[in-house]
C-alpha cells in the first residue's frame, strides 16, 4: 500500500503519524499543497515512479484589476515555494533561515528568470 510509505520520514521525522498530527495541530489545518507530497505515476503494466515534492514552487495566474488600459491585459502570478530543512531543540533560528534561503535559492532564481523573459516578450508583443 502507497499511503503506508508517506509522509516521507525525511520530510517529518518519525513516528510518521504522530508527527503529521502535531503539524496539523501548529499549522492549523493550513495545507501544504503538494510541498512533501508525493508525484509520480503508475502505468498500466504495474511499472511506477514516485518522488517526494521539496524545493519545488506552485505558480498561480490572477489577472490584474488595473484600470490602466496597458495593464488589463497583463497576467500576475503568485508564487507559492515549498522549501525548508529540520529544525530541533537544537536548532538556531537565524542558521535555519539562511539554510531555507540557500535551499529555495535555485527555485526562486527560475521563477525571477522566467519573470524577466515573460516581460521581454510582452514587450517585443507591444
Amino acid at each position: 500500500e502507497i499511503e503506508a510509505c508517506f509522509p516521507g520520514g525525511s520530510m517529518t521525522g518519525a513516528p510518521k503519524q504522530r508527527t503529521m498530527e502535531i503539524l496539523e495541530e501548529i499549522e492549523e489545518g493550513v495545507s501544504r499543497g503538494p510541498y512533501s507530497g508525493c508525484l509520480g505515476y503508475i502505468s498500466l503494466n504495474g511499472c511506477m515512479d514516485m518522488n517526494i515534492v521539496i524545493r519545488s514552487a506552485i505558480l498561480t495566474p490572477s489577472k490584474n484589476d488595473h484600470s490602466d488600459k496597458e495593464e488589463t491585459n497583463m497576467e500576475t502570478w503568485k508564487a507559492s515555494i515549498g522549501c525548508g530543512g529540520a529544525i530541533t531543540a537544537l536548532s538556531n533560528s537565524d542558521d535555519e533561515y539562511e539554510e531555507m534561503l540557500l535551499k529555495s535559492r535555485v527555485v526562486r532564481r527560475t521563477i525571477s528568470d522566467w519573470v524577466a523573459q515573460t516581460a521581454a516578450g510582452r514587450t517585443q508583443q507591444l
